[in-house]
């Protein structure tokens, strides 16, 4: 007689099923600890007073100093505006779930992705489980970065691309060339990714006989998009007189930085050249969600020749790699995840708190390049407004003046600046020997503040 209970049978799919998948949450909810506990890193705090002074009704590129793309900025100033958030630090623990809600879009145009290009759905799970288990992804993709958002627009529109390529339209393309845009519009660098389409199509008729008809379709749809996508922006810095700005801060004024920077520091010993690159890990973004379905079809392909001649070697050699790779990387981010809030953090916040009690909204800060935090809900002194050693030094070579010199030093005279923002060091935060002797002259220095002595 029956007993009417039914038990589940956990077969190796099963199996890999559960383990991918509490491989997956463990290593978001990591990215949540550093979501809400790592410091802020100098770049968010750049982005949200670019916020800040566009929802205030200000003009990147006309106004102040940036060199990203306009439509990271300008989505974030209007959510500011919008929303209207009081003054404080937590304003960027919101934007950087914004970030993690596009790094998640990320995963799940991965598991798209891989599915299109024929992996079974475990392997394209498993395409997901190897992005997230990525440090850079759970350090960086949570960060308020226009990284996030770039990825999410590149990738969509690659998968948009290689759906096309089966069954293929023009308004599809149309859509793959509006992606790429808005990916370069959010932020330059992404163009690395586009270019690589581009440079595809010009010889993929030789390479792997691809039809003249499809090339002409889709690179005129993709064409077609971009333009489609670039028009709104246009119009925005036409009516506001910033045309010519936009293009040579976003795009020329990078290609400049990237020759000097080769130029500058292209030869310097080993040890600097990787702290360099350290600096823009999240460069390797853009390349990481195709790591990861290659990283993940070469481990299925593994197992299938090993099942060729034994079924259960294949499964068990690849579940062994999958195992000790994927522990290995979990227990490595499980070390570095902060499961506390840092106390720079905690000094960020209260800094920031300081600053806004003690200063009017409309009062202009003087700011360096340094992870204290505090500016970002103040008008600035300059067009130049905050630059890190090497960009003050680019800036030099590029515009003939440095933006911490005698120019600087007037206008922080003549508007009376009560406060500069940044270290004592000027070697790590970019100012001029000519500003930190100026500044020791009429300034008290206390840990990340500067304060005019009274007269």
């Amino acid at each position: 007689m029956a007993s009417g209970k039914t038990s589940l049978k956990l077969s190796p799919v099963n199996i890999a099923w559960l383990a991918l998948g509490f491989f997956v949450l463990g290593n978001i909810a990591l990215s949540l600890f550093y979501l809400l506990y790592k410091p802020f890193n100098p770049d968010e705090l750049q982005h949200l007073h670019i916020a800040w002074l566009v929802s205030q009704g200000e003009i990147i590129y006309r106004d102040f100093w940036e060199h990203h793309g306009a439509a990271y900025g300008l989505l974030n100033g209007a959510l500011m505006y919008i929303v209207n958030p009081a003054p404080s630090a937590n304003v960027l623990i919101w934007f950087r779930s914004l970030s993690l809600i596009a790094t998640l879009g990320v995963m799940i145009i991965i598991w798209l992705m891989a599915r299109q290009l024929s992996l079974s759905r475990l392997g394209s799970f498993l395409a997901v489980a190897a992005y997230a288990s990525l440090f850079i992804v759970q350090n960086k993709g949570i960060e308020m970065r226009p990284d996030a958002l770039q990825n999410l627009f590149w990738v969509g529109g690659l998968y948009l691309l290689i759906r096309n390529q089966s069954g293929g339209s023009f308004g599809r393309a149309v859509g793959v060339g509006a992606l790429f845009a808005l990916a370069i519009l959010s932020n330059t660098k992404a163009g690395i990714g586009p270019l690589f389409v581009v440079v595809f199509y010009c010889l993929g008729h030789w390479l792997c006989g691809l039809d003249w008809s499809h090339i002409k379709r889709d690179v005129g749809g993709m064409v077609v998009g971009g333009c489609l996508c670039l028009l709104p922006f246009l119009i925005y810095f036409w009516i506001h007189g910033a045309v010519v700005d936009f293009f040579y801060f976003s795009i020329v004024w990078n290609v400049l930085l990237n020759y000097y920077w080769i130029t500058m520091y292209g030869g310097g010993p080993p040890q600097e050249q990787l702290s360099l690159g350290m600096q823009e890990l999240q460069f390797f973004l853009i390349f990481l969600p195709f790591w990861s379905i290659l990283a993940a079809y070469a481990l299925l392909e593994l197992a299938r020749v090993l099942s060729g001649s034994n079924q259960l070697t294949g499964i068990a050699v690849s579940s062994l790699i999958a195992t000790v790779a994927g522990v290995g990387m979990l227990w490595y981010s499980f070390g570095k995840a902060p499961l506390r809030e840092f106390p720079l953090l905690t000094q960020q916040k209260k800094f920031t708190q300081l600053i806004v009690e003690t200063t009017e909204r409309d009062e202009p800060i003087a700011s360096t390049w340094s992870n204290c935090g505090g500016y970002m809900f103040n008008k600035n002194v300059s067009y130049y407004w905050v630059a890190m050693p090497i960009h003050s030094q680019i800036i030099e070579v590029i515009s003939g003046e440095h933006p911490f010199e005698q120019p600087f030093i007037d206008t922080m005279e003549d508007q009376q600046v009560r406060y500069l923002i940044g270290r004592e060091n000027w070697m790590t935060e970019g100012l001029s020997d000519t500003a930190l002797n100026y500044l020791r002259a009429n300034f008290e220095y206390s840990p990340c503040l500067w304060t005019r002595r009274e007269k």
